[in-house]
């Protein structure tokens, strides 16, 4: 009976000592894609230019903070996204 009781009991400490497989989430599969971020501007030569380089620039950086933000969002639903 000991010896039963004992091969049990190493039998549960070997499978506890057994490394589980680690859950590999892959972000391709599962989150949107998202483009590099980019601000085209083109030569700037008068005030009018460097206004609407300007407004470029801006628009470009505001949607790749959202490409930012959906993205942390898909991977981390948990925690929130700050600005």
């Amino acid at each position: 009976m000991i010896k039963k009781l004992f091969a049990a009991a190493a039998a549960v400490w070997l499978a506890g000592c057994a490394k589980p497989e680690p859950v590999v989430i892959r972000a391709a599969e599962t989150c949107p894609p998202v483009p590099e971020c980019r601000a085209e501007i083109g030569e700037i030569k008068t005030n009018a230019d460097l206004l609407d380089g300007f407004i470029a620039y801006r628009a470009a950086f505001a949607q790749c903070r959202l490409y930012r933000d959906t993205l942390a969002a898909c991977l981390h639903p948990a925690k929130e996204v700050r600005p």
